[in-house]
């Protein structure tokens, strides 16, 4: 079985993930420090799968976690300038 905490841990294309899921496995803050980040629209909006279970499009994580990589290189990039 897998680590969890592997950084090799890839996210199923199409799927959904439940908070226990993305917090802190891929998004490593508390999970209310997560849900003020949503409430503030710095990630993702969730879905409502059904009216008790409340999920994030894995297209949506993975695209707000390239887009963070991509802020850290650049900014890595001009530091170094």
């Amino acid at each position: 079985m897998e680590n969890p905490n592997s950084n090799s841990r890839k996210l199923i294309v199409g799927g959904f993930s439940r908070l226990r899921q993305l917090v802190p496995y891929y998004i490593p803050v508390s999970a209310s420090t997560f849900w003020r980040m949503v409430k503030n629209a710095q990630f993702p909006a969730p879905v409502k799968l059904t009216g008790r279970i409340t999920a994030w499009s894995n297209d949506d994580v993975q695209n707000w976690l390239d887009a963070k990589a991509n802020q850290s290189a650049t900014h890595a990039t001009h530091k170094k300038d």
